[in-house]
């Protein structure tokens, strides 16, 4: 039996035996194809330049690079999380987890921890108004396992509206709008359980500045060697399944 085009109302010689496969017309004829996959099942790429166009972050092939698919985030705005996926791929490639709807989300499993202070990283569609030290917005999860004293935990968690911890997963996270501020955010938090005197309002400053290049790399050196000096010295705390307070 031969397939049939019921759009064309036309019936073809090819056989659709292969449930992968479907009857359409190409050309005059009609013919046995693979089935179009939806668009849910397509797996999103990158490409590294964008445009703004509309208010709306668009993004165009710079020749070889792929094509990631955040059209449908609400998050749009020129310093928003649209605008920074780019900066985020440049560094660590692709996204494993990218949903592209309204509320959706990015993750990167960090996987050469020896390389990279990183447990995960986060970008989230969301633009979460932050006042201090200066008006910005929120977007950017750095998260980093570490294991903070109960003694101290309320101080570090002082920090910042956006600095939290899970005493179970002994994840700790810095939310901001960049790897500049989540750093100098994190650098804090070690600060603060060196004893050391810190004031977190001058490190995201310094780490905004017009040395900022310079900052980022200091602040990035400083948190990979705490966290390796942390799981070192906390090693069967972080195999605990409670937490003391």
């Amino acid at each position: 039996m031969g397939c049939s085009d019921p759009k064309k109302k036309k019936t073809c010689n090819d056989n659709c035996t292969d449930t992968n496969k479907e009857c359409k017309t190409v050309g005059k004829d009609c013919k046995c194809i693979p089935k179009e996959t939806s668009k849910s099942n397509k797996k999103y790429k990158i490409i590294y330049q964008k445009y703004l166009d509309d208010n709306k972050n668009k993004y165009i092939n710079t020749g070889g690079a792929s094509i990631v698919d955040l059209s449908e985030w609400t998050n749009q705005q020129k310093d928003g999380p649209v605008a920074y996926y780019p900066t985020i791929v440049e560094k660590y490639g692709e996204p494993d987890i990218i949903i592209n709807k309204a509320g959706g989300v990015c993750i990167w499993y960090i996987k050469n921890k020896d390389e990279d202070p990183h447990e995960e990283i986060l970008l989230r569609d969301e633009y979460v108004a932050h006042s201090k030290p200066k008006n910005h917005h929120d977007f950017l999860y750095s998260y980093v396992i570490i294991h903070i004293p109960s003694e101290v935990l309320c101080q570090i968690l002082s920090t910042s509206g956006s600095v939290n911890y899970d005493p179970l997963k002994r994840t700790l996270f810095a939310r901001c709008g960049s790897f500049n501020a989540n750093f100098a955010t994190i650098r804090t938090v070690f600060e603060k359980m060196n004893d050391i005197d810190t004031d977190y309002n001058t490190n995201i400053v310094n780490a905004l500045g017009k040395n900022k290049e310079t900052e980022l790399i200091s602040n990035e050196s400083y948190v990979k060697r705490e966290v390796a000096k942390n799981q070192k010295m906390y090693s069967k705390e972080l195999k605990k399944d409670f937490y003391s307070f």
